[in-house]
């Protein structure tokens, strides 16, 4: 079984995603964050929103939906594969709002994760001093790759473990203070 590395991962400039799974995160972004997939299977509801009101924060906009965000782990690819995915909706959601500094947590209303799908969680709707989000979705990538090269080092595919000790000097390293 070939063993996978995260650091060979991040430096592909693309991932290979199955047509499936891309249409998926298609029907996603277009569906729910900006309203235009018109699919009568997926929705009986006629009323459009205009899609600059729909690129509104959720602080600013609730058009009678909650936004949920959750983010798996990622099993063996300790969550790089939902980072970088993370990392084009982001960039999606800045290009189609007009917003450079647009978050993720702009706008869903609950974020719930597993595992790694957790630490991004954490990393992107955490609040820094400004009031921003501590990690845009690139820097919460490059985190979890740091993270995983020193947290998984020397332990081969099968022998992962998030150690309590390990993670929590990691996180304090990176944390104290914020």
């Amino acid at each position: 079984m070939a063993e996978v590395h995260t650091s060979t991962m991040l430096d592909e400039s693309s991932f290979d995603v199955d047509k499936l799974t891309y249409e998926i995160f298609s029907i996603l972004e277009n569906k729910f964050l900006f309203g235009g997939y018109d699919d009568p299977k997926l929705s009986k509801n006629t009323h459009q929103v205009p899609i600059q009101e729909q690129l509104k924060p959720t602080k600013q906009f609730n058009g009678g939906k909650v936004r949920i965000l959750s983010i798996d782990g990622g099993g063996a690819t300790n969550g790089i594969l939902a980072a970088k995915s993370l990392t084009h909706l982001e960039s999606c959601l800045r290009r189609k709002s007009g917003n450079p500094d647009a978050s993720i947590s702009d706008y869903f209303d609950v974020v719930a994760g597993s595992g790694s799908g957790g630490i991004l969680a954490a990393l992107l709707f955490t609040r820094g001093k400004n009031g921003r989000p501590m990690f845009t979705a690139e820097e919460a990538l490059s985190f979890l790759v740091r993270i995983n090269k020193k947290m998984n080092r020397a332990q081969g595919f099968f022998g992962k473990v998030f150690g309590s000790a390990k993670a929590e000097k990691v996180f304090s390293e990176n944390f104290s203070g914020n």
